[in-house]
């Protein structure tokens, strides 16, 4: 069986640390947002005889056993206890190591994919819940049908939103990646926002643009504060780094301002993309 499925793409409008935990992670609350930019992902599905999975993507992309779909799908095919032909097809428009959970969507879809295409779908939504925190900690989130959610714990506690403000992105991939566990261990800790923290009504009218991990993730990477001082100069209403970084976004009202700021920033910045907050309609359809 043969189906195509979009792999979205997320910004944390908030990421905030509030300590660190005695497993080596980090205690965060963050505002989650899929937005549109998505990958196409094409899988082919056969009943087998054991466990194989194939993957196809552009030269840079991992096909072995260290890519989060190579590791969703056996996960899938363990826990389910089945054994499944996989190949997957991707056309990958999320960068990378850039803050935006590319290789965690692509996880998610795999393990929902596959789930609904075999017989009675063998997996609970806990179940596949479950598999998704164990590839990652934000896998579940685009387990959800939800265009946002506060997470808190590692991330994987997650209480879905649906009535927060969308806006229209300009995104800026500063050519290079921020790997995930540098960011969080070059963080030092402050108090500085305690006040923000705690200020729950803010927090889920998504409108604290705020991510604690941007000021020690600057220090070792200054392209990234030039990037957010010229979407600024350009027109955003604010800009933020995502996640761990490496992608800078400014937050407009319209496409129209969107646009004019890309091609304010063209002569400086060229990987750039505009893109939207993901619908409730049509996070369903995927």
């Amino acid at each position: 069986m043969m189906i195509r499925a979009e792999s979205p793409a997320k910004i944390n409008r908030t990421l905030f640390i509030l300590g660190e935990r005695d497993d080596g992670y980090h205690e965060l609350l963050t505002l989650f947002e899929r937005i549109e930019l998505c990958d196409l992902m094409d899988f082919h599905v056969e009943n087998g005889s054991g466990r194989r999975v194939k993957i196809e993507g552009p030269d840079w992309f991992p096909e072995t056993q260290d890519n989060l779909i190579y590791k969703a799908a056996m996960l899938f095919m363990e826990s389910a206890g089945i054994d499944l032909s996989v190949e997957v097809n991707v056309e990958k428009q999320i960068p990378s190591g850039a803050g935006l959970g590319g290789g965690s969507s692509n996880a998610a879809t795999t393990l929902r994919v596959l789930n609904s295409l075999c017989e009675n779908e063998p997996l609970s939504r806990e179940e596949l819940f479950g598999l998704g925190a164990r590839l990652g900690a934000d896998v579940p989130f685009f387990l959800l049908d939800h265009p946002w959610a506060v997470g808190s714990g590692i991330g994987t506690r997650l209480e879905p939103l649906d009535r927060i403000k969308p806006y229209w992105y300009l995104l800026v991939f500063p050519g290079f990646s921020v790997s995930t566990a540098w960011a969080y261990s070059n963080f030092k800790l402050t108090k500085q926002r305690n006040k923000t923290i705690f200020d729950r009504p803010g927090l889920i009218s998504g409108e604290i643009w705020c991510n604690d991990l941007e000021f020690s993730v600057i220090q070792g990477f200054p392209e990234i504060g030039k990037i957010k001082e010229k979407l600024l100069a350009c027109g955003a209403r604010t800009a933020l780094m995502s996640g761990s970084g490496s992608t800078v976004f400014g937050v407009f009202d319209s496409m129209r301002s969107a646009q004019e700021a890309q091609v304010c920033l063209s002569t400086d910045w060229m990987n750039t993309r505009i893109s939207k907050t993901m619908t409730r309609s049509a996070v369903l359809q995927i």
